[in-house]
């Protein structure tokens, strides 16, 4: 239970510390593109008024004069354009790398409020000349921003994030768990305790009991030994399931689970027909599966026993095993009441009686060790109902 408790306190804080580190990156970056924004626009304002791209002789024919001068580390265009916004003349400065410019993206700038500073990835600057000629001195920032350094570096710091923060919740979970999991290992120790002490004053009362109604029966001798049997069942349920979930499965063997099944099957069937029950299985042969023999036998046990109690006469219980997918595949179905959507989340937990059970003296401890067995066995368990038709509950094993 801590360790699930662990993973979920760690897949909760990973989740927001990955939510305000991408808040903060995005953030972080929108200011470093509205910075270079600005800082490119500032040198284009420069360059333009510099006249470093208007000392160009102008030509009457229908194609623009194109002209390259290798001055600057980083490309610069400067295209000059006529009071319609056709490109009369283009020079670029630098030996970067730009996307081509064509009229389309001239007239998409020329397009922009007066205010504006960037069209896509292009930042300009716009400049007014004579006889209603204007000057665009423009920069592709995308090359500036998608440099091998720049992504090298967002992809380093974000591996570094994530191992941090990886790192910090481990920590943090084990730290803010550790309060629950000393209480968890107190209240199993104290069931365990309890249990043991409880052992032998029932044990006593039981044979003082059956020693004093040998001599002349009595209905309250019968009730004292009824409630005995009571007590004692649910204190070895307590042992049962502290050792369950204390001891791990060590010694394991090759078991017959359709042997197992079919066993625990024909046990049960007279039990069925006693109380007017179709009872039916289907067992696949040959399932054999790595575990504890008996703990298998108390699994099948008590979906059983559980399926049967819980099926009204002329009702149901369909019993199959299969191999499906490498796996095992033991299902338990019943007709009857079926269990609340309410109650199937907690149906597995200790001492939990659904609502429609409250009456016929559960103490709400077979399913909790059913689960314990079968995750002693690396395998999951699971329940599916429909209220008054049908309850299905289903384990899987490797």
């Amino acid at each position: 239970m801590v360790k699930k408790l662990r993973i979920k306190f760690m897949a909760v804080t990973m989740s927001l510390m990955l939510i305000l580190f991408a808040a903060f990156f995005a953030i972080n970056y929108a200011n470093d593109y509205y910075s270079n924004v600005v800082d490119t626009s500032s040198t284009l304002e420069h360059i333009a008024d510099s006249g470093v791209f208007t000392n160009v002789l102008l030509t009457n024919d229908d194609e623009y004069v194109t002209e390259e001068i290798a001055d600057e580390d980083s490309l610069i265009v400067g295209i000059i354009v006529d009071k319609n916004g056709k490109i009369l003349s283009q020079q670029k400065i630098g030996n970067g790398k730009s996307k081509p410019v064509n009229q389309t993206i001239i007239d998409k700038i020329l397009s922009q409020k007066s205010d504006k500073m960037n069209y896509k990835s292009y930042v300009f600057t716009v400049k007014e000349l004579g006889n209603g000629n204007k000057l665009i001195v423009l920069q592709d920032i995308s090359v500036k921003n998608n440099s091998a350094a720049r992504v090298l570096s967002t992809i380093a710091l974000i591996l570094f994030g994530i191992i941090s923060l990886v790192l910090l919740t481990f920590f943090l979970s084990k730290f803010i768990t550790e309060p629950a999991r000393k209480a968890l290992e107190r209240e199993k120790q104290f069931v365990s305790d309890a249990s043991h002490e409880l052992k032998t004053p029932i044990s006593v009362i039981s044979i003082n009991a059956q020693a004093l109604n040998m001599d002349s029966e009595n209905i309250h001798l019968k009730n004292i030994l009824s409630e005995t049997d009571r007590m004692n069942s649910l204190i070895e349920n307590l042992l049962t399931l502290s050792r369950y979930e204390e001891v791990p499965l060590r010694d394991k063997s090759d078991c017959l689970l359709s042997d197992i099944v079919k066993e625990i099957s024909l046990t049960y069937e007279s039990i069925a027909f006693e109380k007017e029950i179709g009872y039916q299985y289907d067992i696949e042969e040959s399932i054999t599966v790595r575990g504890d023999e008996n703990e298998l036998k108390q699994l099948a046990v008590i979906l059983i026993d559980n399926a049967i109690k819980n099926t009204e006469p002329l009702g149901l219980v369909t019993i199959a095993l299969s191999k499906k997918n490498n796996h095992c595949l033991f299902e338990v179905k019943n007709t009857g009441k079926g269990i609340a959507k309410k109650d199937i989340p907690h149906i597995f937990e200790r001492f939990y009686t659904s609502s429609s059970s409250r009456n016929d003296n559960s103490f709400g401890l077979g399913l909790s060790i059913a689960k314990s067995i079968v995750e002693r066995h690396n395998g999951t368990i699971s329940v599916k109902s429909e209220i008054d038709e049908e309850t299905t509950f289903t384990v899987i094993l490797n």
